[in-house]
């Protein structure tokens, strides 16, 4: 995969998509200074400069379902933290936790171009932050405070690099397998949870987690299903979901 390094940049994401005509597919936009990192639902992504890994990948590439691209890029991170000896969980749809304090956040944005679908995978990675403030730090943590030590940002992303490769081009042989490892990673999966859906606080429990990357829940009254974007989940440190 081509790499392409910028010293510091806004949102890897956006450049991506302002640059994607010049941009080669499968390609890899990085920096260890991303100034106005986004993540899902508008929220911002803060990342302490030259400590921490921010990168986006370019797929031009009609995929038949979008949603197996946040499996693929969740599952890659999980691995690379296990190279590193570090066990992590998956938030669904795309948090990767460490002890129930997030250390990755995941944002993939899809662009259409002449008719052609793309995709920017953004990644956003704590690495080497030392601490944090009060207000996160009983909600984030990196690889620097479980091991205790700093970890070289480019090795990190050569071996994710690897794993995302190697799932990405094996998915259609081996989707159901691949689903099968997302969620035994996964830390919602038969958990009872408080959520917002179509404007109103709900309760169910997650029976299931589909190929299509959709998660089924057992309501009182019912059983729905819900797509990415359409559910937030509530109360999940507190109640340690």
């Amino acid at each position: 995969m081509k790499r392409f390094y910028l010293d510091s940049v806004d949102s890897t994401n956006d450049y991506c998509k302002k640059n994607l005509s010049f941009l080669p597919s499968f390609c890899v936009v990085y920096t260890f200074n991303q100034t106005h990192g986004k993540g899902r639902n508008q929220r911002t992504w803060v990342s302490v400069p030259y400590q921490n890994l921010s990168f986006s990948i370019v797929v031009k590439k009609t995929i038949a379902q979008p949603a197996s691209l946040s499996i693929m890029a969740a599952l890659a991170m999980i691995q690379t933290l296990k190279h590193f000896q570090i066990e992590a969980q998956i938030k669904w749809p795309n948090d990767i936790l460490i002890h129930k304090k997030k250390v990755c956040g995941i944002l993939i944005e899809a662009i259409t171009q002449d008719t052609q679908s793309n995709y920017v995978i953004g990644i956003g990675l704590n690495v080497n932050t030392t601490f944090f403030d009060e207000t996160l730090k009983k909600k984030a943590t990196s690889l620097f405070l479980e091991l205790n030590k700093k970890i070289s940002l480019k090795k990190v992303l050569s071996i994710y690099l690897k794993k995302w490769h190697k799932l990405f081009v094996s998915f259609e042989k081996n989707k159901d397998t691949i689903l099968q490892e997302y969620k035994k990673y996964s830390c919602v999966l038969h958990q009872k949870i408080e959520f917002e859906y179509q404007g109103q606080f709900c309760n169910g429990e997650v029976l299931n987690i589909l190929e299509d990357g959709a998660i089924q829940i057992q309501m009182k009254s019912k059983k729905i299903t819900i797509n990415y974007g359409e559910v937030s989940l509530k109360n999940f440190y507190e109640e340690g979901v």
